[in-house]
């Protein structure tokens, strides 16, 4: 879609680049049941901002696909994958939605719909914090086996604090820009 000079594109999951895709960490739980979950997922109206996307994007049949990798547990629906690290100790969860960071940023429509996302699932998981950042940073967090502490004292060292809105992140400068930070959504 063409929006005056900016393209906003969606990526498919297999050939994306590092830095491109809005990725969400946050805290679920203890004992949490995938095979639930993913049941849910399939309600058609329990998770209407995910549907509302899927939908957007034309998928025209979402299927919910389970796969293990690494001791993680991915979990495809349509243009959102939830990832679950069985070996991590410290009950994170990992959102990747199918949406450039850069628009996630900037592009208010992008914007919206991935917050809402994202608060379904902090509803549905208990979470109370959910920390929103690039993927070129996230995946570290999500592998290690790193405390919620840790990762937002991290984040801290690296960018300082977290943006006070999620468009803060996004620095338009005469010839370039600047898209690094994070920001933390509250429940």
């Amino acid at each position: 879609m063409i929006d005056g000079n900016i393209v906003h594109m969606q990526y498919t999951m297999e050939g994306w680049i590092l830095g491109e895709i809005v990725t969400v960490l946050f805290q679920n739980r203890n004992n949490i049941n995938l095979g639930l979950f993913c049941k849910t997922l399939e309600e058609v109206n329990f998770f209407p901002a995910a549907s509302s996307l899927n939908k957007l994007d034309d998928e025209q049949v979402v299927q919910v696909k389970p796969v293990m990798f690494l001791g993680c547990i991915e979990i495809k629906f349509g243009s959102i994958y939830y990832k679950f690290n069985k070996q991590n100790q410290q009950n994170l969860g990992f959102l990747i939605v199918n949406r450039s960071w850069s628009d996630f940023l900037s592009y208010p429509p992008t914007t919206t719909i991935t917050r809402k996302i994202c608060l379904e699932v902090m509803e549905y998981f208990d979470s109370t914090e959910a920390i929103y950042l690039s993927d070129m940073y996230s995946y570290d967090y999500f592998y290690d086996n790193t405390s919620w502490s840790d990762i937002k004292k991290s984040l801290s060292r690296r960018f300082g604090s977290p943006a006070n809105k999620v468009e803060d992140i996004y620095k338009e400068f005469e010839e370039h820009i600047e898209t690094d930070g994070y920001f933390i959504e509250k429940r």
